[in-house]
């Protein structure tokens, strides 16, 4: 189902928006500098920054990191493995960190892409599943139209509709 975004509808929505972005932004005195420059090696997207809390033997050390934010242990949407591998900050912020490459495994047919992926399930009978499948593309479908809804009525929505 398809729907127009009148401004009426739209004006809320952005305002929440702005006010979260306010409020949600992360800590203005820690910025990752190289956020938005660092680029996955896999499949060129912006690498982001992030923190997170490293456990040693007697204490705990707060550790900032680069990684790529498709990156996972599953294909993406385009059938790409990104590295899950992170950058520590401290190393990649400094100018004699070494330029790295990763490259990954080459994905055998007919995983290589999303196209070729359908086509075979379309041509062998086999169940269409992961990304491609019915049920993932409904679900998707129906985030937008909760946010229509919840634009709507001014009030929050819940999955599944």
């Amino acid at each position: 189902m398809s729907h127009a975004i009148g401004t009426n509808r739209c004006s809320p929505a952005q305002e929440r928006l702005t006010g979260n972005k306010a409020l949600f932004s992360g800590s203005p005195v820690r910025k990752h500098m190289l956020t938005g420059l660092l680029r996955c090696p896999v499949c060129g997207k912006s690498m982001i920054g992030q923190k997170r809390e490293r456990v040693y033997a007697h204490s705990t050390k707060l550790v900032h990191h680069y990684h790529c934010p498709n990156s996972s242990w599953s294909r993406n949407a385009a059938g790409v493995v990104c590295s899950p591998k992170m950058f520590e900050a401290d190393r990649a912020q400094r100018p004699d960190f070494p330029a790295e490459t990763i490259t990954p495994a080459a994905l055998a047919a007919p995983r290589r892409n999303a196209p070729e992926y359908l086509l075979h399930c379309l041509e062998t009978g086999s169940p269409i599943e992961g990304f491609c499948s019915p049920q993932v593309g409904r679900d998707t479908q129906e985030i937008p139209e909760a946010g229509l809804r919840s634009a709507d009525t001014g009030r929050t929505q819940t999955l599944p509709l």
